[in-house]
């Protein structure tokens, strides 16, 4: 290598096209190797020839760095390793009388101007001190009047103190946004390099220098002692949002009026929500089908009359009286009407006079339909409800049945009359007592199951004589009462008459005469 560098001829590869790969670092060394050689040897070298690291020292735009590379050939065979915190050197650019432009001190770069144009419109740079080089296109593609020397270089100065001149041209529907230049970052000229009006100073952060306007719309650059990069920026019109009025008519009884973003409102941005919110006088109600938005679009010719329209009006969920639409692009009219509440239609609750052994009361004399009435039944002493019933004549002249649940109904669309009968209550069987006594209370003892028992139940009785006595006799209010089982005269039981009953129980000892030792 005679010189690590990139671009160190200005001219190299100057016929290539823009779509071309213009960056001819990859193959700078063909151009200064000393000896010839095969093609194939190339070709092998990297494979089959030694290598070692080389260094290669910074240059202006490139840290320094070693390098894996073939001991013969150079030929690269690894990665790049750049050292922590190594920077390129930056370029010095120099006024150089000869060729008229700035030029690198360190590597021969000539000083440059890119122009980067975004969407939205065109752009191209001039030389005013032209010498040679014409007019020159922008980055974008745009064509020029001459080809430049280095499409990477688009507008070179030509002269000391020469100038340029940027044209800026917006598309329609577009204007010009920001137009400024960077410059190159890292870059040192043995010259001032500060610019002057009618540009102005560069941010600190941003390094941007903004580009002000001349009187006839273009833009002068006067930083030819240094490569920078112009951005021309372009933003798209915005349609104008018109307002429209919201008129609202005479009204009685009742008013409308309108809001957008929760804030009342008389005019609205086109295609704004509008809420509406109908406001009756208490007694009144909006009148189906009168809440209307209306507006006027030009007709097909400028003879016809203007066309009404209405928008279209969309309740407002959960939300009772209030009503939204989109703002159209005219003037709107709100009309509405409001109208008296009807006196609730009702009818009458009519209790049946002839009701025996009890009574019912309605808790409302008349209702109207689908209200709910409430039935009070009172049964006379002795007795209890045993049907109840509710009935109206249709708009068809047919008596109907209405359910009662609870003593309670809903009203139905007429008059209704309320039965009801009564019953006597059942009377509950009455209870005897059963008295059981044991004659001169020896020999045994005897009880009875139960010892209370209405009329006709049966009764059983539960003796137990003592040893060596055995039973005698026993009656039952007098009257005797045979065993269920003779033979062993056990197992007694009766049914109960329909008055108390005493039962008397005699044992005897066989012992005995009759008395107990």
């Amino acid at each position: 290598y005679s010189q690590e560098a990139v671009n160190l001829n200005p001219d190299y590869l100057r016929q290539m096209s823009d779509a071309d790969d213009n960056n001819n670092s990859g193959f700078l060394w063909c151009a200064n190797i000393r000896d010839s050689a095969k093609m194939t040897d190339l070709l092998n070298d990297p494979e089959k020839g030694a290598s070692s690291e080389v260094p290669v020292a910074a240059s202006c735009t490139s840290p320094a760095f070693t390098q894996t590379r073939t001991d013969k050939y150079g030929l690269v065979k690894g990665d790049k390793t750049v050292a922590e915190g190594a920077e390129a050197l930056g370029h010095s650019y120099k006024f150089n009388a000869d060729e008229g432009v700035y030029i690198c001190e360190t590597c021969g770069l000539h000083a440059y101007v890119l122009l980067e144009t975004g969407e939205g419109g065109t752009a191209s740079m001039s030389s005013m001190a032209d010498s040679g080089m014409g007019n020159f296109g922008s980055m974008g593609g745009m064509e020029s009047e001459v080809t430049p020397v280095d499409p990477a270089r688009e507008a070179a100065t030509k002269a000391k103190g020469g100038k340029i001149t940027l044209t800026v041209t917006p598309d329609e529907g577009y204007t010009i946004g920001e137009v400024y230049y960077v410059e190159e970052a890292a870059a040192e000229t043995t010259e001032p390099t500060e610019p002057t009006e009618p540009e102005t100073q560069a941010d600190e952060d941003t390094g941007k220098v903004i580009l002000k306007a001349n009187e006839d719309g273009t833009y002068t650059i006067t930083k030819p002692e240094a490569s920078i990069t112009v951005y021309v920026t372009f933003k798209k019109d915005e349609p104008e949002v018109q307002s429209h009025a919201i008129n609202i008519g005479e009204m009685k009884n009742g008013a409308v009026t309108a809001a957008v973003n929760g804030e009342t409102a008389e005019t609205a941005e086109e295609d704004a929500d509008v809420i509406l919110t109908a406001a009756p006088n208490e007694g009144y109600r909006l009148k189906a089908g009168t809440l209307v938005v209306s507006y006027q679009i030009p007709g097909e010719n400028a003879t016809d009359e203007p066309k009404t329209e209405q928008v279209v009006l969309t309740p407002v969920e959960g939300k009772e009286g209030e009503y939204t639409f989109k703002m159209p692009t005219a003037d709107v009219t709100v009309t509405a009407e409001f109208e008296q509440i009807p006196a609730a239609v009702t009818y009458k609750v009519e209790v049946a006079a002839a009701l025996k052994n009890g009574s019912v009361k309605a808790d409302k004399e008349s209702a109207a339909a689908g209200e709910t009435v409430q039935l009070t039944v009172t049964p006379k002493e002795g007795y209890e409800l045993e049907a109840i019933g509710v009935t109206y004549t249709d708009g068809n002249g047919q008596t109907q049945e209405v359910t009662v649940e609870n003593n309670a109904f809903e009203m139905p669309a007429g008059d209704v009359i309320v039965t009801a009968r009564f019953k006597a209550k059942a009377e509950e069987p009455k209870q005897h007592s059963v008295t059981v006594t044991v004659k001169n209370d020896q020999g045994g003892t005897a009880t009875a199951d139960p010892n209370q028992a209405v009329a006709g139940q049966t009764v059983k009785l539960d003796i137990q004589p003592k040893d060596g006595w055995t039973v005698d006799k026993v009656t039952v209010n007098g009257e005797p009462l045979e065993p269920t089982v003779p033979v062993t005269q056990l197992g007694y039981q009766f049914v109960m008459p329909d008055e108390d009953a005493e039962v008397v129980v005699e044992f005897f000892n066989s012992g005995s005469t009759g008395t107990e030792e």
